[in-house]
């Protein structure tokens, strides 16, 4: 390769992580507040456990919003999953998903890592966290491939789920990012969306890496909705997940961590 075909490909990586990498960082604290220990208050409030000391995160995949507006079924199917998400909330009742931030606070006991793109993109992790994390991303990665169970198969131990209607599709390329991921024990889970028909759990060195429950109803796949919970218990320190069903079912539990 010529080197001006090298220097446009650094051009371009570097033209799309610009433009198209954001990662939002929130910390998860204590019900003590940071005031007690000396640390000046944020702009913002910052989530916290709530009286029972545990937290739950819903997480609403592939919504699929403002499609063919115009046509009868769009808005329709909008609804559909405005329907789908009040159920959800009903049954679950779960605290905000995040805050932005521009790092984790000190007093922090998780941390919930967004990572949003339309393609490829590396984030660097200039030190080791001692404080648990979770990460969020839309198109999974190509590890999902290697601990998929085979599509249309039935889901055995030690992944957990429930449909397994198609192949993983991740990403083509991903700059280091899950190499990254592997290498700090801090990361417990990533939850991807992106696959309709794919709901499961399953471990991968050592995290583990989900598929959230397809909530939309909008575009492919006429399989029942629902959403993927995740919820973190401060004392004894755990996060566990379920899946909570449109009709109130829940099933798929598994501990991220304890």
């Amino acid at each position: 390769m010529r080197w001006w075909h090298n220097l446009a490909a650094v051009g371009a990586l570097l033209a799309a992580l610009a433009a198209a990498a954001a990662l939002t960082v929130a910390g998860l604290r204590s019900t003590t507040s940071d005031s007690k220990r000396g640390h000046p208050s944020p702009r913002r409030p910052p989530l916290r456990f709530g009286p029972g000391g545990s937290f739950k995160v819903a997480l609403f995949a592939d919504l699929h919003y403002g499609e063919n507006a115009w046509t009868d079924w769009g808005p329709a199917q909008d609804a559909g999953s405005d329907r789908v998400m009040a159920a959800v909330l009903d049954a679950e009742k779960p605290g905000p998903v995040c805050s932005p931030a521009c790092s984790p606070p000190r007093s922090a006991l998780l941390v919930l890592l967004i990572l949003v793109c339309r393609c490829c993109c590396c984030v660097h992790f200039h030190e080791p966290c001692r404080i648990p994390e979770l990460i969020f991303w839309h198109i999974p990665s190509t590890a999902y491939v290697k601990v998929a169970p085979k599509a249309k198969s039935e889901i055995r131990k030690p992944c957990v789920g429930s449909i397994n209607k198609e192949d993983v599709a991740p990403q083509a390329a991903e700059w280091g990012m899950m190499d990254a991921l592997a290498k700090r024990p801090s990361v417990k889970a990533i939850f991807v969306g992106h696959n309709h028909g794919l709901d499961w759990c399953c471990p991968y060195e050592k995290m583990w890496l989900c598929f959230a429950r397809h909530t939309g109803c909008g575009g492919y796949g006429n399989w029942p909705r629902g959403a993927s919970i995740i919820q973190i218990t401060e004392n004894p320190f755990s996060t566990v997940s379920w899946i909570r069903m449109e009709n109130g079912t829940k099933h798929s539990d598994v501990t991220l961590s304890s």
